[in-house]
């Protein structure tokens, strides 16, 4: 699947446009507690890496097997994302290995460590980018989401959209739209964020298969 932020911006727009967004959620309200977990660390130590990978699989439906043998190489690129470094799709790959061989969950590893430089990807997400008018509601299978070259070139065309002046708009009406939401009075999400949350509502009704 190929997309660029032009085609995936005129998608955002659209979507948020014509659809109202559902702001009322615990999904919604206990993103700011599970931030500030990760936010409180300075140095990912392996104790800390295994309740933070607890924390965001209580989004998942799928149980976490932590790979502890990975952990000793995976702890210097979570500190590394942290610090702003954009990891490569070998090392995405091996920070998937870690967590039941997911880049969904290394996403969201990686976007609670550092929300502004990295977005979550899920099988919703692809399948609001791969939906057309022909085909609305896609199947979205497994092995075609779970692919860290695919994240890698994700998460490079939503930084290039976030940093136009033409997804502002949207970004500051999501704002307003998200002030009613409990623990989003005092708190802001980023840009990456609400971007990745308008695919997220936008993709709801694909069809999962295995």
């Amino acid at each position: 699947m190929k997309f660029t932020a032009q085609e995936m911006l005129h998608k955002v727009y659209t979507a948020h446009r014509d659809n109202g967004l559902p702001i009322a959620s615990s999904y919604l309200a206990s993103y700011p507690a599970i931030l500030e977990y990760f936010q409180a660390i300075e140095d990912f130590t392996a104790n800390q890496f295994v309740v933070a990978a607890h924390l965001v699989y209580g989004w998942m439906p799928t149980i976490l097997e932590v790979n502890f043998a990975e952990l000793p190489d995976v702890l210097p690129l979570m500190d590394a994302a942290r610090r702003g470094v954009v990891l490569s799709a070998s090392q995405l790959a091996q920070l998937a290995r870690t967590v039941n061989n997911s880049v969904i969950g290394a996403s969201k590893l990686l976007h609670f460590t550092n929300p502004v430089l990295y977005p979550i990807w899920d099988s919703r997400v692809y399948a609001f980018l791969k939906r057309t008018e022909a085909d609305p509601f896609p199947q979205v299978h497994h092995y075609q989401v779970n692919k860290s070259a695919l994240y890698e070139t994700y998460a490079h065309t939503c930084r290039d959209v976030v940093a136009t002046t033409d997804f502002q708009p949207t970004y500051q009406l999501l704002l307003e739209q998200f002030a009613a939401v409990p623990s989003y009075q005092t708190f802001t999400m980023t840009p990456l964020r609400a971007l990745e949350y308008i695919m997220f509502m936008g993709g709801g009704r694909q069809v999962v298969v295995s």
